[in-house]
């Protein structure tokens, strides 16, 4: 595990991995439909921003990440290494929270679309 990220989705394998469950409602017919369903994050999103960023290739160090931020990025590729060497490597349908305080490196290999939700 690699300190500072928070990994919350590995794309289509995630959803794979979330037990099915029958959706409860007065419309339909008991058990017909099935869903899945995991909450990623609880959080009160007063102070909070969201959008959507895009970047071409680069290389950055962090030594204080200034903030908690959920990414799930559309396209591109990143590997993040902390400070112990531990590399983890994002792509497509991937999930996860860069921590605030994080210390290490961001290696974007190529441009990169992403969602991202800053919160305190």
């Amino acid at each position: 595990m690699i300190r500072g990220i928070s990994i919350l989705s590995r794309g289509a394998e995630t959803v794979a991995g979330i037990a099915e469950r029958p959706i409860e409602s007065v419309h339909l017919a008991p058990g017909s439909v099935l869903e899945r369903d995991q909450t990623l994050l609880a959080r009160d999103f007063a102070s909070s921003r969201f959008g959507i960023w895009a970047c071409p290739a680069y290389t950055d160090s962090y030594r204080d990440y200034p903030y908690n931020e959920l990414m799930i990025l559309m396209s591109g590729r990143v590997e993040i290494e902390d400070l112990e060497g531990a590399v983890v490597t994002f792509g497509p349908g991937d999930a996860f929270i860069m921590h605030q305080g994080f210390a290490g490196t961001w290696r974007q290999f190529e441009p990169m679309v992403k969602y991202y939700l800053i919160y305190p």
